[in-house]
């Protein structure tokens, strides 16, 4: 039933899309297909830096379908290989896998199909070229592997002119964004040779990285269309505020990157920067002083959907910074019975670990757990075990809870990845651990693992002492 319900829909939703007149904007894209072989519940679409984190239902027949609000970019499918997509509105973009061997098996088809099967058959240039035997590839002598760039850029070049239906504006930005991947591998080659000839001496010759030493970015455009320019460009402000550090060891490292993304003269490129550097550091739980680094964002980007789009990110951020309330969980089902609220363990530190019985990570922390909670079993703390587990999955949770003889509160999250409670605290990855005080406030949204006992327990004696 729920196979013709997605396929009804998607029919739906596609003839929505052909009757709609031309002038009418969509601001979405359909993401569909089907998976052979299928043993997944779920994908995962992230893009770089991981900002965006989504989860694509997939019903037990492998057929998947997903109305997305997206800005236009790169994106990869993460499971069960990588798929990178270029995805922007008003594409209708369908995938069809075998999951036992993707690579021979994927195709697209659909509106957007054609830049996406481009994308994914210039990876397999690299996969073979490069990925397939790296030693070969990356301990060959400079004239070979200069050699074997440019065959890579020509082969990539070549394959983008054989697609006749790529829009022309995409392939003016392309062919530049392949010169920035010729580039960027060239810059790897010196660390790549050490490594694999097992010559942690040697240094290219001198003018080897003469095309790449001379690049600038300067180009606003190719920072937003070419994720290897702007990562070029992100590493040459590392470095720069290295070097700043070295000579002032008080500087604070964000400080001196954000003061090298202002020696950008162009101020276009300086406001790509400038926005990609705080959606990377404006996070929930970060370290970073970010009152301060966003007063220096705003006095030095001129861009006003930039500065909105920030100060609401800001805005969203600060208010689960360290002593703000905590996100709670309501009602959560508790493996001894009945259910267990956040609220309800007030007047206790509460140190959560964040789990599921299929991470094999979470599992390596249980006898690190079980130590920190003799050690500190007759202390104001109450240690949570708080299972995102599928609801389905329910027995495998239970199994594990009674085999493992775990302690502490244990529950389940209502809605696995996508409990209001898990969003909240932007978890996109597990074990994650989670301390909140007495007063419901949090301590720290991304508290050490039992495994860094040394730091858990000074960390832990400190409030105990004080509380």
């Amino acid at each position: 039933m729920k196979k013709i319900f997605i396929l009804f829909s998607l029919i739906t939703i596609t003839l929505m899309s052909c009757n709609q007149k031309e002038s009418t904007p969509v601001d979405y894209v359909i993401l569909s297909g089907k998976i052979t072989n299928n043993t997944m519940d779920m994908l995962r679409l992230t893009n770089y830096g991981r900002l965006v984190r989504l989860n694509i239902d997939v019903d037990e027949d492998g057929v998947f379908l997903d109305t997305l609000k997206l800005k236009k970019g790169r994106y990869n499918l993460e499971d069960p290989t990588r798929i990178p997509l270029y995805l922007e509105n008003g594409y209708n973009l369908v995938l069809n896998f075998d999951e036992k061997d993707v690579n021979n098996t994927l195709a697209f088809s659909g509106k957007g199909s054609a830049i996406n099967n481009y994308t994914f058959h210039k990876k397999a240039i690299e996969r073979t070229a490069i990925h397939s035997d790296p030693k070969k590839f990356f301990s060959s002598d400079e004239t070979q592997y200069k050699e074997n760039l440019a065959k890579i850029k020509a082969d990539k070049l070549a394959l983008l002119g054989s697609y006749k239906d790529i829009p022309k504006d995409y392939v003016t930005k392309e062919k530049r964004s392949i010169d920035y991947e010729y580039l960027f591998t060239l810059g790897l080659y010196e660390s790549s040779y050490r490594y694999y000839a097992k010559d942690k001496d040697y240094q290219v010759s001198e003018g080897f990285l003469k095309d790449l030493e001379k690049l600038d970015y300067t180009n606003a455009e190719d920072l937003l269309f070419s994720e290897v320019y702007l990562r070029m460009a992100r590493r040459h402000c590392r470095k720069m505020a290295q070097e700043q550090m070295s000579k002032n060891d008080t500087l604070d490292y964000n400080i001196a990157y954000i003061k090298s993304i202002l020696a950008n003269p162009n101020q276009e490129a300086k406001n790509v920067l400038l926005f990609k550097f705080a959606e990377l550091e404006f996070r929930p739980f970060s370290k970073n002083d970010l009152k301060t680094l966003y007063t220096m964002y705003m006095e030095n980007c001129t861009n006003e959907a930039y500065n909105k789009e920030i100060t609401e990110k800001y805005n969203e951020v600060i208010v689960t910074a360290k002593g703000q309330p905590s996100p709670k969980f309501v009602n959560y089902e508790n493996y001894a019975g009945g259910t267990t609220s956040l609220d309800d363990l007030k007047g206790k530190y509460v140190y959560i670990d964040v789990w599921a019985s299929w991470c094999g990570p979470c599992k390596a922390e249980i006898p690190h757990l079980k130590e920190i909670e003799k050690t500190y079993h007759d202390k104001n703390i109450v240690f949570v075990g708080l299972s995102i587990d599928k609801l389905k999955d329910r027995p495998k949770w239970r199994k594990i809870v009674k085999d493992k003889a775990l302690d502490g509160i244990q529950l389940l999250a209502d809605k696995d990845w996508k409990s209001s409670f898990i969003q909240k605290y932007d978890i996109s990855g597990i074990p994650r651990f989670i301390l909140i005080d007495p007063n419901g406030n949090i301590v720290d949204g991304k508290a050490p693992y039992p495994s860094q006992k040394e730091v858990l327990t000074k960390l832990f004696d400190e409030l105990l002492t004080t509380h």
